[in-house]
């Protein structure tokens, strides 16, 4: 058995947590191991975790517990960490009729230093990968789309990455180090939304500066991404003959929404430093305005988006009501079921020796195939919204507006 590598808090001592608690016995090599294996998976997997997710908790069904830990300790150690105040439990279930709870890190835990520790000698990651390969197996099924996406995986590699690209930030860092090892290590995994139909592999959540270093078969990739992918989504929300949809999808269209949402935003307020955040970070700031729950007091961007679009404010509004994770869930199914029901099925279709994986409201695939695969994005798009979206392939340095359907 080779060394097993964990990351935990910097800050955390489950050593001295067990001594000092009335479960001494937890600080025995052994059972320590287990306490260690389920903090580490924590960590990790919120790692993994997608920008659009309900929030940062991470989902344990109890067979994922048995798996990790053997049913003998996996309850024991979630009631023993929750006591000791290093992880809590969220109200949110992610299994419609299944008993799934989720759990975070708690502060100080959450916000520390992630450090790697190496053990030799455990059982524990020979039932990690057991449950990764067994998660696969069901999510991809008889699935030809995830079947597909399977294959691709076992075909992509990663480059040796140069330090110098690494962040600054030494979190960062060690979640780079973290994707660049996984990658490496050769081991691949899907998973899928049973809310959403969202699917997530590796190529996924790694963080998106990685992916330049990809290949599929030794042969470079391009990304067909989709621009003001979630906004053109609301298109769906406006009625025929609304005054107020023409505008709205000229901006999104041209892929000015995130630019100018945060130009008018700063007159009500908003945060001065905006105007130099670069296109990640605006659309992160915009989902969580645009996606949280509803306030008394309106925060400045969605004051300018009631100000530029009121109807589509009055919409998103109700749709947030009573609980707000129904609006992120909807777009992200009819997200799924563009790419994941028409898109993907149709590159299977006309393009066999085509190998890729979407990225959500994206697709990376072999550079020599990004022309056609983003016709098909364009065009199955119109097929369901009327609409030509502009999608853009992240090798070209010019970008120009597509013409209307």
């Amino acid at each position: 058995m080779h060394a097993w590598k964990i990351y935990l808090p910097v800050n955390l001592d489950l050593e001295r947590l067990a001594l000092d608690s009335s479960e001494p016995t937890w600080a025995r090599p052994l059972r320590l191991e287990k306490l260690e294996a389920l903090v580490s998976f924590l960590v990790t997997q919120g790692w993994r975790r997608d920008i659009g997710a309900d929030d940062d908790a991470i989902p344990l069904h109890s067979k994922t517990l048995e798996a990790l830990l053997g049913s003998r300790y996996s309850s024991d150690a979630l009631r023993l960490l929750t006591r000791w105040g290093v992880i809590e439990r969220s109200a949110i279930r992610y299994k419609p009729g299944e008993r799934c709870d989720s759990y975070r890190l708690r502060e100080p835990y959450a916000s520390a230093l992630p450090v790697a520790k190496e053990i030799a000698g455990s059982r524990l990651p020979g039932r990690l990968r057991k449950l990764r390969e067994r998660q696969t197996r069901e999510c991809v099924g008889s699935d030809p789309v995830r079947l597909h996406y399977r294959d691709t995986l076992g075909r992509v590699a990663l480059a040796p990455v140069p330090t110098s690209v690494y962040p600054s930030d030494p979190k960062a860092r060690v979640v780079w180090a973290h994707h660049v090892e996984s990658l490496q290590s050769g081991e691949r995994w899907i998973s899928a939304s049973a809310n959403t139909g969202r699917v997530f592999h590796d190529v996924v959540v790694m963080p998106r500066e990685l992916r330049a270093f990809l290949s599929i078969d030794r042969e470079s990739v391009d990304e067909v991404d989709k621009a003001n992918a979630q906004p053109f989504l609301m298109l769906a929300y406006y009625p025929p003959g609304e005054p107020e949809r023409k505008q709205f999808c000229d901006v999104v269209c041209r892929g000015h929404f995130y630019p100018m949402l945060r130009h008018v935003a700063e007159h009500y307020g908003f945060e001065p430093r905006a105007s130099s955040w670069d296109d990640d970070t605006l659309k992160r700031k915009v989902a969580a305005a645009l996606f949280d729950r509803n306030r008394d007091e309106p925060s400045p961007m969605r004051k300018a988006l009631r100000h530029l679009f009121p109807y589509l404010a009055d919409e998103l509004t109700l749709r947030r009501a009573g609980d707000h994770r129904r609006l992120a869930r909807d777009l992200q199914s009819r997200e799924s079921e563009l790419f994941q029901r028409r898109i993907a099925p149709r590159i299977i279709r006309e393009l066999p020796d085509c190998p890729f994986l979407t990225i959500h409201d994206g697709i990376l695939c072999k550079a020599r195939f990004a022309p056609q695969v983003r016709r098909f994005v364009e065009e199955e798009t119109v097929k369901v919204y009327g609409v030509r979206p502009l999608v853009r392939l992240k090798s070209e340095k010019a970008q120009s507006v597509p013409k209307a359907a």
